[in-house]
């Protein structure tokens, strides 16, 4: 499961990240979130990463968004997310928990800002302001090569609503609505109806039932 969070299913990025951290001490329903896992996966088992060549207007574009959650750890550490897109493909993308305790919600989001796109306005104020204050003279120097790029045009951060951000998915549990938006906006596909066709399944069907939600159960339950 973590190889596919990290190479071909973004969507399943933030609950592997969740639950990898409670392997030194599984609860009951930390089992019962591993089978709602896989029964997701089972229905949407097909969805994959397309790549494309181009944008539309035959140039190769580059963007990313960038969240983070604060101190939403047991421990007073905040969870991080990145995503980037090449040509509306998501081709790099991380769900973590940040390695620093972040003391506001300024600074937890300056934690991982290498990114184009946040909803964090204090972030891009603190960016955009030069020099030390007495309240970000403690972060580390070599995040400032954000700022030196950001003045050398090599990349523009861009302030965006939370309702627009991807990476908010990547950090925090979404209601259905919002998780469904944030798969879609992840452009994940099914393969060609040829591809289909040659495993003999129709390229619409949802490969998930009550029968199989059961082995499910069994399997899972097997595994602990």
């Amino acid at each position: 499961m973590s190889w596919l969070s990290t190479k071909t299913r973004p969507d399943l990025a933030l609950a592997v990240n969740k639950l990898q951290q409670r392997t030194a001490a599984p609860r009951d329903e930390d089992l019962a979130a591993i089978k709602g896992m896989f029964r997701y996966l089972r229905g949407t088992m097909k969805l994959g990463i397309a790549l494309n060549s181009s944008s539309n207007d035959g140039e190769n574009d580059l963007h990313g968004y960038v969240d983070a959650s604060h101190q939403d750890c047991t421990d007073g550490h905040s969870t991080e997310g990145y995503i980037f897109f090449m040509n509306n493909t998501p081709i790099s993308w991380r769900s973590a928990k940040q390695k620093v305790v972040a003391l506001a919600q300024p600074s937890q989001n300056y934690e991982k800002k290498v990114c184009i796109k946040t909803d964090s306005d204090n972030a891009v104020a603190l960016l955009k302001k030069d020099g030390y204050s007495s309240t970000t003279e403690w972060i580390d120097n070599r995040y400032f090569f954000v700022k030196e790029a950001m003045k050398e045009g090599l990349i523009e951060l861009i302030l965006i609503s939370d309702d627009d951000n991807i990476a908010d998915g990547l950090t925090k549990p979404l209601a259905v609505a919002k998780f469904d938006k944030f798969q879609a906006s992840l452009t994940l596909t099914e393969p060609p109806t040829a591809l289909n066709d040659e495993t003999g399944t129709d390229r619409h069907e949802v490969d998930y039932n009550d029968d199989d939600s059961d082995e499910i159960d069994k399997d899972v339950d097997e595994l602990a």
